[in-house]
């Protein structure tokens, strides 16, 4: 069911015939994503993801709109670039998420597509449910929890990335209009490795990559729209599993 298509007293009613619904929040980021891709691609990936999901379960969740501004100061120094401080985005969240619980809902689930987010909804998960205040729980999935499926749905070795070969892939299938191809053909072979182990957390993007691409992987001019929509069904699939046996 769609959330932000309802009235109040729709909602309302929604939630006295069905206490165990499931209020389902997507969040992303608004950040350079390389030569090619889009600031809004791991929104964008998010609400596909949730959207998804509510497809698959759309008498047990209510989908609600994304969280775009979120944890992304890694990559600053890329114009464009917009990103909270963390514990803006963790009090920000967290009554998102209680306003929700004020709402009726029993259960939250945040569906997250950005890796910068993840420490931050970590700590919100504990606060939250730790908290002793409330009854009700908020449930994290992260996109980074994947990176098995990901590696065997593109059959390569997990790896950090970031606006990398199988998120391209991912937008290919999303919008393949916001893939910008003359970008990708701007890259030189090196651009595509810019792998470090201390990017993200010591090291910002503009400190080891000029692109902005974040990957170990050969150089590559397209993604793949077949295995980026396996990926996200796959995932949207997982997801909604855990969702149907809470």
């Amino acid at each position: 069911m769609i959330g932000y298509t309802l009235s109040w007293v729709k909602l309302e009613e929604v939630l006295r015939r069905k206490p165990e619904a499931i209020g389902v929040l997507p969040i992303g980021s608004f950040e350079q994503h390389g030569y090619h891709l889009p600031f809004s691609t791991d929104s964008m990936v998010a609400w596909r993801l949730a959207n998804m999901v509510e497809q698959m379960l759309p008498e047990k969740v209510i989908l609600f709109p994304p969280i775009v501004y979120a944890c992304s100061s890694e990559h600053r120094g890329f114009p464009g670039t917009v990103w909270v401080d963390y514990h803006v985005f963790i009090d920000y969240t967290r009554c998102v998420v209680e306003s929700l619980f004020e709402a009726g809902f029993r259960s939250v689930a945040v569906i997250n597509a950005h890796g910068g987010n993840v420490q931050a909804l970590s700590v919100l998960q504990r606060m939250v449910n730790l908290s002793g205040r409330h009854s009700a729980k908020v449930y994290v999935f992260n996109l980074t929890e994947f990176r098995e499926l990901t590696a065997k749905v593109f059959d390569r070795s997990p790896t950090l990335q970031h606006a990398g070969y199988s998120e391209t892939s991912m937008l290919e299938y999303i919008c393949p209009e916001c893939v910008d191809h003359e970008g990708l053909a701007r890259m030189e072979p090196e651009d595509f490795k810019t792998a470090s182990k201390e990017v993200f957390t010591i090291h910002p993007t503009r400190d080891v990559s000029k692109s902005g691409v974040v990957d170990d992987s050969e150089p590559f001019q397209a993604g793949d729209k077949k295995r980026g929509e396996l990926l996200l069904t796959e995932i949207a699939g997982a997801i909604a599993k855990k969702l149907s046996e809470l």
